[in-house]
C-alpha cells in the first residue's frame, strides 16, 4: 500500500513538472483539477490495494484455521490409532505369557515325571 501512495505522489510530481512550463497553455485551475484526478485515482488504488490485502489476510487465516483443525483430527486419529495398537499389543504379550506359563507347567510336570522314574529304578 505505502508502496503505491508512493509511486503515484511520484507521478503526480512527474505530471505537474511536466505540465507547469506549459501553464502558460494551462490555466492553473486545470492544473489542479488534473492533480486531483490523480490524489482520487491514488486514494481509489489504495483504498483497492488495501481491500485486497485484508481480503486474502482474510483468506490465509481462514485456511490456517482449517489446516490446524485438519491437524487436530489427525493427531486425535494417530493417537486412538496408537490406543489400539499398544491394546493389542499388550492383549499379545499377555497371551504369550499365559502360553509360556502353561508349556512351562507341563514340562515341570513331565520332568518332574521323569525325575520320580528314574528314582523308583535307581
Amino acid at each position: 500500500v505505502a508502496d503505491s501512495a508512493s509511486a503515484m505522489k511520484i507521478a503526480r510530481n512527474h505530471l505537474q513538472k511536466r505540465v507547469e512550463p506549459d501553464s502558460e497553455v494551462m490555466s492553473g485551475e486545470a492544473v489542479s483539477r488534473c492533480t486531483g484526478l490523480i490524489d482520487r485515482h491514488a486514494e481509489q488504488a489504495q483504498a483497492e490495494l488495501a481491500s485486497t490485502v485484508e481480503s486474502a489476510r482474510g483468506d490465509l487465516q481462514k485456511q490456517a484455521q482449517s489446516d490446524v483443525e485438519a491437524l487436530s483430527r489427525g493427531v486425535e486419529l494417530l493417537d486412538k490409532h496408537a490406543e489400539q495398537t499398544r491394546a493389542k499389543l499388550v492383549f499379545s504379550v499377555d497371551v504369550l505369557r499365559d502360553d509360556l506359563r502353561k508349556q512351562a507347567e507341563t514340562d515341570l510336570k513331565v520332568m518332574g515325571g521323569e525325575i520320580v522314574s528314574r528314582c523308583a529304578e535307581l
